[in-house]
């Protein structure tokens, strides 16, 4: 099994395909730069999504993410090489436990393929959420 963090993500060529909202100081491409003090901010209002896309379909074991103020997260992911809003699969449908003033860590079992991989942040603790890190276990 190779493990693989967010710094990899961007170094094999994964992509911020989408995203619902965006802000200069606080870009979604700093979900997958690897750097801990770096954040994606939603700009309000829910739901809010993003999408990550990678070169090809891989054997995802898990996928861990780290956020702050994410109350109901989605998770879904396509094996389609075009975004195809009709081909998504449910992977996760959850409420996260937040812990006032400390980064949220949610690591979720998912044994699936996926050529893109979809984050629903259906609501929040607040009006603002972030994402710092998404991470994913591949398996060959």
């Amino acid at each position: 099994m190779e493990i693989m963090s967010s710094a990899p993500l961007l170094k094999i060529g994964a992509k911020i395909a989408l995203a619902t909202s965006r802000d200069e100081d606080y870009p979604p491409e700093n979900i997958i730069d690897g750097k801990t003090g770096t954040f994606w901010a939603t700009t309000g209002l829910f739901p809010q999504e993003f999408i990550i896309s990678f070169k090809s379909v891989l054997n995802i074991q898990q996928i861990t993410i780290f956020c702050y103020n994410v109350l109901d997260l989605e998770i879904e992911c396509s094996k389609q090489s075009i975004l195809d809003c009709q081909k998504w699969e449910p992977l996760v449908k959850q409420g996260l436990v937040q812990n006032k003033g400390e980064i949220t860590k949610k690591e979720f079992l998912v044994n699936t393929s996926a050529h893109h991989l979809r984050f629903v942040i259906a609501s929040g603790y607040d009006h603002f959420a972030c994402v710092y890190n998404v991470g994913i276990t591949t398996s060959s």
